[in-house]
């Protein structure tokens, strides 16, 4: 019995120590499954992290109880400079690192450790910095031009009329239309050319180019002939003797239908246009997406404009068969030599680009003026007498050559848009703008007075001499281009 009593106990005592042995290791599970539990909410499963959590883990990081590499090991977050986490590196904390490494915002020039976005971009360069921003050595652009000039100021310098109608201008003249010259001036219509843009980086922030375009002549033309049938044809002219508007007869009828002069005209106007420029561009500003250029060198322009007129008309009534012919040329030579000073900025974003330039010439302008005609009397018989004069019809008195040097400034803009179709080729597309403070044009050296009586005799006066005139002119326009750098 005592035997089965000490072996009971023995049971017993050992029954007590499995119960108490089973429950330490149930309360072990438990103690673990809850730790498991509150890591995965924590850390390992964003859906599970409480706003309670936050806080918590903002109040321990404010209370310096973890440090970003340890969450058990306190750290002074003044010790430590801490790198961007993702939301894919959450589950790798990176090892903090000291300041002023590749991760202090910008991209040490003496870290050895690695820099890679978004953790780290290149530190925006600041106004006058000479640091480098430039995406290439070398540069070229080529450009098509569309671009319109402004209209040339002239007197009006051919008027039609119906039949039986002078072709004078004036109120009593409701029917006269000028075809040639008056208030719509001269050209003005799209005129092609072409642009080329080259240059090299010397250094970092240096760079020296050139700049060559022409612009295509834009000429306005008018021919006809005329007897009277279909409209009257004239030169209009301020006729001095009779102190009013009046008009050369080219080809016209009288109000019976009789013809009274049968003849025919010609009519030209063009303008030229060609610049040349050396330049060299500083750096003055740059940043990730952006860069500023501060550009100054030298400018040439030529600006060339012609106009020229010839009528002849044959007196069919009364049948004397005589002639007059009355040629008159005009041409205005302007050449500009000056510095120009201005800004070229570009922005980029992926493949598109961005830019604009904006710049002032400033010099010389050397205008050159040459008038010239003549007048030129057939009378018909046998052998024919041929009576020519100095003077034609519009070029009298202040025909010759003139000459004058004035201070002229050109501003210019330009806006372009580019798309990077391939690494080193952009194709563009733009708009230009240039205005010119002083150009001579033929036109505007125009002065229709004669007089009418003297006509026979080629001998004309009355026209005052030359007077110059300070004129501007505009060109503006789409250009579309490809710049290739490398």
């Amino acid at each position: 019995m005592k035997t089965i009593l000490r072996g009971s106990r023995s049971l017993l005592k050992a029954s007590s120590r499995g119960k108490r042995l089973a429950t330490a290791m149930l309360l072990s599970v438990v103690a673990s499954s809850a730790m498991t539990a509150q890591a995965q909410d924590s850390i390992g499963d964003l859906s599970g992290y409480t706003d309670e959590d936050f806080y918590a883990a903002e109040a321990a990081y404010e209370s310096e109880q973890y440090s970003a590499g340890d969450l058990n090991t306190k750290s002074s977050p003044t010790e430590v400079d801490y790198a961007p986490i993702s939301y894919s590196d959450m589950a790798t904390v990176p090892t903090p690192m000291p300041i002023g490494s590749a991760y202090d915002g910008g991209c040490s020039p003496t870290s050895t450790v690695s820099c890679a976005p978004p953790a780290c971009k290149p530190k925006r360069r600041k106004i006058g910095s000479l640091a480098t921003c430039q995406a290439s050595d070398m540069w070229t652009t080529a450009e098509f031009l569309m671009w319109f000039p402004q209209a040339r100021t002239s007197a009006p310098l051919i008027t039609t009329a119906p039949p039986g109608l002078a072709p004078i201008i004036g109120p009593a003249y409701p029917d006269t239309q000028v075809v040639f010259g008056g208030e719509d001036g001269l050209g003005g219509d799209l005129t092609p050319g072409f642009r080329i843009d080259a240059g090299k980086y010397l250094s970092k922030n240096f760079g020296i180019g050139g700049r060559f375009w022409f612009l295509g002549e834009d000429e306005a033309s008018y021919s006809a002939q005329s007897d009277g049938t279909a409209f009257n044809l004239g030169r209009p002219i301020y006729d001095t003797n009779a102190s009013q508007n009046d008009a050369i007869l080219v080809g016209a009828t009288d109000v019976g239908g009789n013809t009274l002069f049968a003849g025919s005209i010609t009519a030209e106007s063009k303008l030229e246009m060609i610049a040349g420029e050396a330049y060299g561009r500083l750096m003055f500003a740059c940043g990730d997406e952006y860069r500023t250029d501060l550009i100054g060198g030298y400018t040439y322009f030529g600006i060339d404009d012609s106009l020229f007129i010839e009528s002849t008309s044959v007196e069919v009534t009364p049948p004397t068969g005589d002639s007059f012919t009355f040629s008159d040329t005009f041409t205005a030579n302007n050449d500009f030599h000056g510095g120009q000073i201005g800004f070229e900025t570009t922005l980029s974003r992926g493949r598109w680009m961005f830019s604009t330039l904006t710049k002032v010439h400033l010099g010389n302008m050397n205008q050159q003026l040459s008038l010239q005609g003549t007048a030129t009397e057939t009378i018909a018989g046998a052998p024919p007498t041929v009576t020519v004069t100095d003077g034609g019809l519009l070029a009298l008195d202040s025909q010759g050559e003139y000459e004058r040097d004035v201070f002229a400034f050109v501003p210019e803009a330009n806006v372009k848009l580019g798309y990077r179709f391939r690494d080193h080729v952009l194709f563009t597309a733009g708009y230009s703008f240039l205005y010119w403070s002083n150009v001579a044009t033929a036109g505007e050296y125009v002065n229709p007075v004669f007089d009418a009586t003297t006509r026979a005799t080629g001998g004309p006066f009355g026209q005052p001499p030359l007077v110059w005139k300070d004129s501007s002119l505009i060109v503006q326009g789409i250009d579309l281009g490809v710049v290739i750098d490398f």
